[in-house]
């Protein structure tokens, strides 16, 4: 995702990233489970907005772009879980943790 902060299409970029997460996690989902087998757990875990402190930090651009990340990594997310729905593996909530985890 950050890789496309500064391309040309930075939505072109994105989608075409998701494209190769999916493809990649489910090749590496596929080679986990057949190195560990059938009965080792795997889980997932989706991930924590690390563009969202730069809310606190000015110039204005660095809001923009931290409230510009959210809705993206939301999309990032959200497609990592159906990866990972696909392949039987259960979901850590990083975000959720992270939250809980904040003095």
């Amino acid at each position: 995702m950050e890789a496309c902060i500064n391309a040309p299409s930075a939505a072109t970029c994105f989608v075409n990233g998701l494209a190769t997460m999916q493809r990649n996690l489910a090749i590496i989902l596929a080679g986990l489970r057949q190195a560990v087998g059938p009965s080792v757990r795997i889980v997932g875990m989706n991930v924590y907005d690390p563009v969202l402190g730069d809310w606190l930090a000015p110039p204005a651009p660095s809001r923009s772009l931290a409230t510009g990340a959210i809705a993206g990594l939301g999309t990032l997310n959200t497609d990592m879980e159906q990866v990972y729905t696909a392949a039987s593996v259960p979901v850590a909530y990083v975000p959720v943790v992270v939250v809980m985890a904040s003095p």
